[in-house]
């Protein structure tokens, strides 16, 4: 199990500047995802209330991550900022490419400040005997997580994948940004499932997307039981014959939840 770290926090997002960004990888593009999220206007949605709702306050803090699971030969299981020393490459390669910064100013900003995350890479020919579970904790009001997922399936492996996005109620508000990127090689097969349980006053705004290969599947179940507010932009890309998708979704609101 990899344990959360503890807390660390920027400035106000209202306060930030590039120079606050450490000197780790991707640094060049770090910054401009974060002038573009500077840019960039909240997204217009039908359903979504934002009119209330400030970006500027909020303080983003890392340490929020654990993973649990991930110990069969042939499978990495890292966070985010260790996967970026150990296998910068591999990340290099895939991180970004199934959902680019441009998407909204939310994953503009997860571009930018993303740091607690998991990178998942399943060798060829490996079947994961347990499900990997991560864990992404929302600390307190006035603060705002950005996490990344990252789950790689070589040919004809297999892997299922739980991520879990907690708090407790908040006294005010605080945002959970997340972006999940899933990419089923050849013949492979992930099972995904994604569980919001947020707390009241509690933002879920992000987007997750599958890129699925040849013969490959993605099983997909995502559920929200909490949070104010949740806009999450799901998408699927079936690249090859025979590539498959099977969704399933649940959410359960109460008072004047969205």
């Amino acid at each position: 199990m990899l344990a959360k770290s503890d807390l660390q926090t920027l400035p106000a997002l209202g306060e930030l500047t590039a120079d606050a960004l450490d000197n780790g990888a991707f640094l060049k593009q770090r910054r401009a995802a974060l002038e573009l999220a500077r840019q960039m206007e909240l997204p217009f949605w039908r359903r979504t209330d934002l009119k209330d709702f400030r970006l500027d306050g909020l303080r983003p803090v890392y340490g929020t991550v654990e993973i649990r699971g991930g110990y069969d030969e042939g499978v990495y299981v890292a966070d985010l900022q260790t996967a970026l020393r150990e296998k910068s490459d591999l990340v290099a390669r895939y991180l970004g490419s199934a959902v680019p910064a441009e998407a909204s100013k939310f994953v503009a900003y997860n571009a930018a400040l993303a740091q607690d995350g998991v990178v998942i890479h399943v060798g060829r020919n490996v079947e994961t005997s347990d499900p990997i579970r991560v864990i992404y904790t929302l600390p307190a009001g006035g603060t705002a997580i950005f996490p990344r997922t990252l789950v790689i399936t070589e040919a004809n492996s297999r892997v299922t994948v739980v991520e879990e996005f907690r708090s407790e109620d908040l006294d005010s508000y605080g945002l959970s940004a997340p972006v999940a990127e899933l990419f089923a090689g050849d013949g492979s097969e992930i099972r995904f499932v994604s569980l919001q349980t947020l707390g009241r006053n509690a933002y879920q705004l992000g987007a997750q997307r599958a890129v699925v290969g040849r013969d490959a599947r993605v099983w997909w179940l995502a559920g929200a039981t909490g949070a104010t507010v949740q806009n999450m932009n799901m998408q699927v890309d079936l690249q090859g014959n025979g590539s498959g998708l099977e969704w399933y979704g649940f959410s359960f609101g109460t008072d004047s939840q969205q």
